[in-house]
């Protein structure tokens, strides 16, 4: 792998949040836009254009991509947030529903512990 493309993939590594961890898909992804980004910058000195207007593009591009992929995890965070909720919600209501059964039970060996006694 070329020297500037192995650093933008550690460009790259860094920019994720703080204990993420990325898919190995999404690595595949990321490198291949970076090798694509590298074909793409030689063919253009090759061809003796412009790269800076090519690398806008690739940049507008790069900051689309992490835009939606900045989207794709807030919704998956949103949906586990909700996930667990639902899941305490759940728990609170059994938890509840058990401790209703069980003073019920209680009230109901008063009166049999009361007979006993007597």
């Amino acid at each position: 792998m070329p020297a500037d493309v192995e650093k933008a993939m550690m460009h790259l590594e860094s920019s994720f949040h703080p204990g993420s961890s990325p898919s190995r898909d999404l690595w595949e992804d990321a490198r291949n836009v970076l090798f694509l980004y590298d074909a793409a910058r030689e063919r253009l000195e090759a061809q003796g254009l412009s790269i800076s207007v090519e690398l806008q593009r690739l940049r507008d591009t790069e900051m689309r991509w992490r835009f939606e992929q900045s989207r794709r995890d807030r919704a998956n965070h949103d949906s586990l947030i909700k996930s667990a909720d639902e899941a305490q919600a759940e728990a609170w209501k059994l938890e509840m529903g058990n401790a209703a059964r069980k003073a019920k039970a209680r009230e109901g060996q008063r009166p049999i512990e009361a007979e006993k006694a007597t």
